[in-house]
C-alpha cells in the first residue's frame, strides 16, 4: 500500500433490529506488526411500525358514535417521522361531525374530513421503542357490521411496505322496540287489569341481552307479584309486590329478530282516564335507550252514586209519601246495568206503587207492588256524566218513627262495569207521625143527681217529636152540663200547657172546644172539665175528632159513662189496700209497674139515689192478656151495715185467673142510697205493656137491673226490668294484679231512667271498715189494714193481704 490512505467498502445486513455496534482489528503488514484497533461503528437496524386498530365501543346504535383507535408500535431503536397510512371505511360508515382527531402521537396531520368515508395521516412522529396512538370518532346511520383493515404505516427512516392493521367490526344494533296494551279497561275502581309489554329485537344477526325497561305507575299499582309473559326469566328490581307503584323489569336475552312480552296485573282506586308510557328499553349491546312505548290509557270507573229522599220527608201516620232515588255517573264513561235494591222496613209500598224516571235509559223494576217491602229498580244505561231521578211512589206506613224518621237504607249500588266495586248505600229518613191520642174518664164515674164529677181528658204524643195546637171539641150529651165557672188547667187542675181555653166563667160552654194545646215528646197532660146533671141517667159521652198542626187527619176520641142518680161502678188500680170505708179510703194510684209486681183492682159500685136496698150487685171484669188475680183474700169496705156478702164470708180468690166476677156465685147485696161498696183483689201483670181493663154492671143470672151497662175502664203498664250481668276477664289475677270488670246492663223495653250502679270495695278484709258498702234495704211491708174480725184460717201478711174490715152492724 503506497504512502497514503485508501478505503475498502462492502455491503453488510442484519436481522436483529437495534443498534449494532462494530470493532475491526488492527492493521498487519509484511513488514510492520498490528496496529490499534478501529473505532467502534454502530449500525442502527430499524423495524417498520406496526398498526392496530379498535372500536370502542363496538357495538352503537344507528347514528351512535364509536371512537376508532390506531395503535402504532416502533420497535426500533431511532425515532420515526413522517408517519402516514390509510384506512378506507366499508360503505356506511364515516368520521363523525365534527371531525374529532386524538390520540398520544404526537405531530399528526391529516386530510380526513368530517363525513369522509375514510382517514388517513400524512405526518406524525413515532419515538423510538414505543408506541402511541391516534383516534377519531366515526358513525354510521345504518344497522350493520362494519369490518375494515388500515394500510400499512410508512415512514420517512423505514419508508413503506410494512403489514396492515387488524380487521376490527364495528356493529352498528338497533336498540330493542317496546310497545304496551292493557287488557281490560275501563275497570271498576278496585279491579284489575293485565298491562303488556311487547319487546322486539330489530337486529337480524344481533341477539340482545339484559333487556331493561321503566315504568312509573301513576295512579296504577300492581295487584300482585306476578309478573307472566313469554319473555323468559323476567325479574324486577325490587320484586315486585302487590301495591309496587314503578316497574323496573329485566327480560335476560331477546334474539335476533324476535319479539317476546312481558305481562303485569295493575290496579287502581282513582277514578278517572290514566295515561300510561314505559321507558326505552336499553341492553348490553344498546346501552342508549331506544324510544319509549306508546301511551296506554287505563280507564278507572268509580260505581254510579245514589241518594234517596222521601217526599214529602214527614207524613201522618198511614199517610203517603214518594221515594226520590238521585243516581248519577261521575265519570265520562256510560254504565250499564245500573241496580240497586231497596228492603222497606216500618214501611211498605202503596196501592197502585209505580216508578217515575227522568233518565235517559229504561228502569226496570220488579217487586214494585202494594204492599211489598222490597224492590229492586235496574237502569239499564246511565250516560256519561249523567244525573237523574227515579221516584217510587206511594209508600206508606202507620208506625210512628224516631225523631230523625226511620231510617231506609238501600243496597250498594251495581253497574255492569263496577261490579267488583259497587257504590255506597243510601239512607232516607221518613218521619211518620201518629196522631194523639185522648180518653176521657169520669171521676167519679157515679154521681147522685145534681152532684159534680170531673172529665179527665188524657192527651199523649206518642212521638219522638213535639205536636203544636192540638185541638179536640167535647159535645156534652143532652142534661149533662159545665155551667159552674172552673180552670181547666193549671194550679191543681190539667197538666197541658198552652190550652186554650184554660178556664171559664160561669155557664155552659157546649159544645167545648179546645186548641193551642203542646204535647212534648212522648208525653201526656190532661185537661180537666167539672160536670154535672140534674136528671137521672147514664150519660155516654165521647169526644170527637182530635187533630194537630202535624196530624190533620181527625182521629175519633175517648168515651166514657157517668151514672147520675142511680147504680153506677167505678175502677182503680192501687199500691194499698182500702180502709174499712169507703168515704175513708184514697187509693195510691198505680200507673206503672214491672212484671211481675202486684197491685190491688179496686171496684166500687155507688148507689146515687136508685133506692135503697139494691141487691145482687153483679158485675165482670174480663182482665186484659197478660194480667192474672192472685190467690188470696177479696177485701170488702162498707158503710155500717151494708154490703151484706153473699155468701158470708165471699170466698178467696184462687189466683190464676183471667176474670174477677161478682156473680150469683159471690156478691155484695143491701146497698142503700148515697152509699158504696168497695171491693179489692190482687192482681198482677204477667207479660209487659199497657193494660187497658173495663168492668160491666151486669143483670145476667138475676143481677141487679140499675146497674147493667154501668162500664169504666182503668190502665196500667207493665214493664219488663232491666237485667245487669257482671264478669271479670280474667276471673283470677295475682295479688296487685288486673282485671276487667264489665258490667252488661239490658232493657228488654223502653223503660225510662234505667240507671246502675255498682259498688268497688278493697281486696282487703282488714280494710273493709273504710270502704264503703251497700246494704239491701228491707223491703216495705205491704199496707195492712184493722180486721176487727179475721176470718179463721187467714194469715194477714203481706202476700197475702189481711181479711176485710167487719164493721159493726
Amino acid at each position: 500500500m503506497p504512502a497514503g490512505s485508501c478505503t475498502i467498502s462492502f455491503s453488510v445486513t442484519s436481522s436483529t433490529v437495534g443498534n449494532q455496534a462494530n470493532v475491526t482489528s488492527g492493521v498487519a503488514t509484511a513488514v510492520l506488526p498490528r496496529g490499534p484497533a478501529s473505532n467502534n461503528a454502530t449500525l442502527s437496524v430499524l423495524a417498520r411500525p406496526t398498526i392496530a386498530k379498535g372500536f370502542a365501543p363496538s357495538t352503537i346504535a344507528p347514528g351512535g358514535v364509536s371512537t376508532l383507535t390506531f395503535t402504532i408500535a416502533n420497535a426500533g431503536p431511532l425515532p420515526l417521522t413522517g408517519m402516514a397510512f390509510t384506512d378506507t371505511y366499508p360503505a356506511g360508515l364515516v368520521n363523525a361531525s365534527p371531525l374529532a382527531v386524538g390520540g398520544t402521537c404526537t405531530g399528526v396531520t391529516t386530510t380526513a374530513a368530517a363525513g369522509g368515508g375514510s382517514f388517513n395521516v400524512t405526518g406524525g412522529n413515532l419515538p423510538a421503542t414505543a408506541s402511541c396512538t391516534i383516534t377519531v370518532s366515526v358513525t354510521a346511520a345504518s344497522v350493520g357490521s362494519y369490518a375494515n383493515t388500515a394500510s400499512s404505516v410508512a415512514t420517512t427512516q423505514t419508508g413503506g411496505g410494512g403489514t396492515g392493521s387488524n380487521t376490527a367490526t364495528l356493529v352498528v344494533a338497533a336498540a330493542p322496540t317496546i310497545t304496551k296494551s292493557f287488557a281490560t279497561s275501563p275497570i271498576a275502581q278496585g279491579g284489575t287489569s293485565l298491562v303488556t309489554f311487547t319487546l322486539a329485537n330489530p337486529n337480524a344477526t344481533l341477539a340482545l341481552s339484559n333487556l331493561n325497561f321503566t315504568d312509573a305507575l301513576v295512579n296504577l299499582t300492581a295487584a300482585n307479584g306476578t309478573i307472566g309473559g313469554s319473555c323468559a326469566g323476567t325479574t324486577n328490581a325490587p320484586a315486585l309486590v302487590a301495591g309496587a307503584t314503578a316497574l323496573n323489569l329485566t327480560v335476560p336475552a331477546l334474539a335476533a329478530n324476535a319479539s317476546c312480552t312481558v305481562t303485569v296485573t295493575l290496579t287502581g282506586s282513582v277514578s278517572g282516564t290514566h295515561p300510561n308510557t314505559a321507558s326505552g328499553v336499553t341492553s348490553t349491546q344498546t346501552p342508549a335507550a331506544g324510544a319509549p312505548s306508546n301511551t296506554a290509557n287505563l280507564v278507572v270507573l268509580s260505581p254510579p252514586l245514589l241518594q234517596k229522599n222521601f217526599v214529602p220527608g214527614t207524613i201522618e201516620s198511614g199517610a203517603n209519601s214518594a221515594i226520590v232515588f238521585t243516581v248519577t255517573n261521575p265519570q265520562a264513561t256510560a254504565l250499564a246495568n245500573v241496580s240497586f235494591s231497596d228492603p222497606l222496613v216500618n214501611m211498605a209500598l202503596g196501592t197502585g206503587a209505580g216508578v217515575v224516571e227522568t233518565c235517559g235509559g229504561n228502569v226496570a223494576a220488579a217487586g214494585v207492588a202494594g204492599g211489598s217491602t222490597n224492590f229492586t229498580l235496574t237502569l239499564n244505561t246511565l250516560a256519561a256524566s249523567e244525573t237523574c231521578t227515579i221516584t217510587v211512589s206511594p209508600v206508606t206506613s202507620a208506625i210512628a218513627s224516631p225523631a230523625g224518621g226511620h231510617p231506609n237504607t238501600t243496597s250498594t249500588v251495581t253497574s255492569t262495569q263496577t261490579a267488583v266495586n259497587p257504590g255506597p248505600a243510601a239512607t232516607g229518613y221518613l218521619r211518620v207521625l201518629a196522631p194523639p191520642a185522648i180518653t176521657k174518664s169520669f171521676a167519679p164515674s157515679a154521681i147522685a143527681t145534681g152532684g159534680t164529677s170531673t172529665i179527665t181528658f188524657t192527651l199523649t204524643n206518642p212521638n219522638a217529636v213535639p205536636l203544636t195546637d192540638v185541638r179536640f171539641t167535647d159535645d156534652l150529651p143532652a142534661n149533662l152540663s159545665n155551667t159552674a165557672a172552673q180552670s181547666f188547667i193549671g194550679g191543681a187542675r190539667g197538666t197541658c200547657t198552652g190550652t186554650i181555653p184554660s178556664a171559664k166563667a160561669a155557664g155552659l160552654a157546649d159544645p167545648i172546644t179546645f186548641t193551642s194545646t203542646f204535647l212534648p215528646a212522648n208525653s201526656s197532660c190532661t185537661i180537666l172539665m167539672d160536670v154535672t146533671s140534674g136528671t137521672a141517667g147514664a150519660y155516654s159521652n165521647t169526644v170527637t175528632a182530635i187533630v194537630s198542626d202535624q196530624t190533620p187527619t181527625p182521629t175519633t176520641g175517648g168515651t166514657d159513662v157517668l151514672s147520675v142518680g142511680a147504680l153506677g161502678i167505678n175502677k182503680q188500680f192501687c199500691s194499698n189496700l182500702p180502709a174499712a170505708t169507703p168515704g175513708a179510703s184514697t187509693c195510691t194510684t198505680v200507673t206503672d209497674a214491672p212484671v211481675g209486681t202486684n197491685v190491688f183492682l179496686w171496684i166500687e159500685i155507688t148507689n146515687n139515689g136508685a133506692g135503697n136496698n139494691q141487691n145482687n150487685l153483679f158485675f165482670n171484669d174480663t182482665l186484659p192478656a197478660g194480667m192474672q188475680t192472685v190467690a188470696g183474700d177479696i177485701f170488702v169496705s162498707r158503710n155500717g151495715t151494708q154490703c151484706d156478702e153473699s155468701p158470708n164470708p165471699i170466698p178467696n180468690e184462687a189466683g190464676g185467673a183471667g176474670t174477677f166476677n161478682f156473680n150469683a156465685g159471690r156478691h155484695p147485696d143491701d146497698l142503700d142510697n148515697n152509699s158504696s161498696c168497695l171491693v179489692a183483689v190482687t192482681v198482677t201483670g204477667t207479660t209487659a205493656g199497657v193494660k187497658d181493663n173495663t168492668v160491666t154492671g151486669t143483670n145476667a143470672g138475676g143481677g141487679n137491673a140499675a146497674l147493667n151497662g154501668r162500664t169504666d175502664t182503668a190502665t196500667i203498664r207493665f214493664w219488663q226490668a232491666p237485667t245487669i250481668a257482671k264478669a271479670f276477664l280474667p276471673a283470677s289475677i295475682g295479688a296487685g294484679g288486673t282485671s276487667t270488670l264489665t258490667l252488661t246492663l239490658t232493657n228488654p223495653a223502653a223503660n225510662p231512667g234505667a240507671r246502675q250502679r255498682e259498688l268497688f270495695r278493697h281486696a282487703r278484709e282488714h280494710e273493709a271498715s273504710r270502704a264503703t258498702r251497700r246494704s239491701a234495704a228491707p223491703a216495705p211491708a205491704r199496707p195492712r189494714r184493722a180486721s176487727p174480725t179475721a176470718r179463721p184460717g187467714s194469715s194477714p201478711s203481706a202476700a197475702s193481704p189481711s181479711r176485710r174490715a167487719e164493721a159493726a152492724r
